[in-house]
């Protein structure tokens, strides 16, 4: 690139969520308002290149590409977690857990999410499919500093300052 922007993405505003893939070519993008729909942005084409149907997920709040680009994740305030395959751009999986959830983070192998909302950890395993709450971390204002290990083995909570 000659160091220009290649696209610009309108429409995102507030609390608005977006995710960039992870080899840096597609950015997914919600914004405030009546929208039902997830845009996915191609940065070397440019514009949208796919709308995707949120499937009731209301305002979302978090959204993440995996890291081997296989999966788009996202959640909003309603409490539904949904998994898209970025492929073709179908649901593989919605969740009601029933919070708020503040934020998604892969494992690093793209096998299991954490899921942090303001008082419960889930994680998730894509193999199994089962989700499962978890205890012991200080949770009180919404977990930003949780997350994995660089092998994807262990969680690891930053101390909080």
């Amino acid at each position: 690139m000659d160091g220009k922007f290649a696209v610009k993405i309108d429409n995102i505003t507030g609390d608005g969520a977006a995710s960039l893939s992870h080899d840096g070519t597609l950015v997914a993008t919600d914004h405030l308002g009546p929208s039902r729909v997830i845009n996915i942005w191609d940065l070397i084409k440019g514009g949208v290149v796919k709308k995707i149907d949120k499937q009731g997920a209301g305002q979302l709040k978090s959204m993440k590409f995996s890291p081997d680009g296989n999966v788009l994740a996202a959640t909003g305030n309603l409490g539904q977690l949904r998994f898209w395959d970025v492929k073709g751009w179908q649901l593989i999986s919605k969740t009601r857990l029933g919070v708020d959830v503040a934020k998604l983070t892969f494992s690093p192998d793209s096998e299991r999410i954490l899921v942090t909302s303001k008082y419960k950890v889930f994680l998730y395993s894509f193999d199994s499919g089962e989700m499962i709450a978890i205890d012991g971390f200080t949770t009180s204002n919404y977990s930003w500093d949780l997350t994995f290990d660089t092998k994807g083995k262990f969680l690891y909570q930053h101390p909080l300052i």
